[in-house]
């Protein structure tokens, strides 16, 4: 796997079969008629999305998410992950540590699992 940091991907440099995960932390606005999104993409294509309705999530601040498939990849495929809500208000990626809270950029993982023979 090989970061590609303009684009923020990851692009495969060996086939296989692999497990892909992303995950974010994100600031939000209860909203009963909106949702946030969290989508894996391969090549631009969406292959995996995980879907939270926002109407009611604890009264932390903050709401995580995380959206994870078992892919067959081949080289070059270049893995991007997508998050998208709908709530009318500003969501900043977050990551909080005691009372400390920082700006920080979404995880996106890719592990081999079996390579293509």
């Amino acid at each position: 796997m090989m970061f590609d940091a303009p684009n923020s991907a990851l692009v495969v440099r060996t086939a296989g079969r692999y497990l892909v995960t992303g995950q974010i932390l994100l600031t939000y606005t209860p909203n009963p008629a909106a949702a946030r999104n969290l989508q894996l993409q391969v090549n631009g294509g969406g292959r995996a999305l995980d879907s939270q309705d926002t109407a009611v999530l604890p009264g932390t601040g903050y709401a995580s998410q995380s959206v994870s498939a078992t892919l067959e990849l081949a080289v070059g495929d270049v893995i991007t992950l997508h998050v998208r809500q709908t709530t009318g208000g500003n969501a900043s990626s977050r990551f909080v540590s005691g009372s400390l809270s920082t700006a920080v950029a979404p995880r996106l993982t890719a592990e081999l699992l079996v390579p293509t023979p």
